[in-house]
């Protein structure tokens, strides 16, 4: 037996190391031993089947296809979703960001759960490609119900409409400058809105033709 060399130690210091992180994982979720396993596993490029899991930069893919991608090094799992999907949690602890589906290969499956954008946990009642905020019936909250999250905020916001501005009430001197039904003065304190075209009398001269209304 050959002695260990200081890259075969790096190896099995690298493996002591997963284990610590997954075994307490392993012990609580006995059906999520194969994730565990295989995240254990960097990408390299290789042949890998459907259901192969594989690490890339710390965040564990799925295979959605199989293929061969030794000849093919640039197909790395995030750069081709159609090979690959961030893998979906089957239980709270492993638990992973939301990612919108792009198709029926990465849909969310029932009984898997993701973390929403406000950092809440949701666990998936059926199969689906939409977000709680989009399909609330397909989702449920940690802690029951099934709450629909706040959307997303819009990064570019709409601005509030200006205030109203309402003039003075200024004398008509002939029809040009009448008020017209609908138009709104202040006069006196209050406001008031016109109720006739060619309005160009004030609200206490012809109080037929003026309404007074709120601010």
């Amino acid at each position: 037996m050959r002695p260990l060399t200081n890259e075969d130690k790096a190896k099995l210091m690298k493996i002591r190391a997963l284990l610590d992180k997954y075994m307490p994982y392993i012990l609580e979720n006995p059906s999520e031993i194969n994730y565990a396993a295989e995240c254990m596993y960097d990408w390299t490029p290789a042949a890998y089947v459907v259901g192969d899991v594989r690490k890339y930069n710390e965040i564990p893919y799925k295979c959605v296809q199989a293929h061969d991608s030794s000849a093919n090094p640039g197909w790395t799992p995030p750069t081709v979703p159609a090979l690959w999907m961030e893998y979906h949690g089957t239980d709270k602890a492993s638990a992973r960001n939301w990612i919108a589906p792009t198709g029926a290969h990465d849909m969310y499956k029932k009984g898997e759960w993701m973390i929403w954008t406000d950092g809440s946990l949701y666990e998936c009642l059926s199969d689906t490609s939409y977000s709680p905020v989009d399909y609330a019936a397909a989702w449920q909250k940690d802690g029951g119900g099934t709450s629909t999250p706040d959307p997303e905020p819009d990064p570019n916001p709409e601005p509030n409409p200006p205030a109203e501005t309402i003039p003075d009430f200024v004398q008509p001197t002939g029809a040009h400058d009448a008020y017209k039904q609908g138009d709104k003065v202040k006069f006196e304190g209050k406001i008031y809105e016109s109720l006739i075209n060619n309005n160009v009398w004030s609200p206490t001269a012809y109080p037929l033709g003026w309404k007074e209304v709120e601010a």
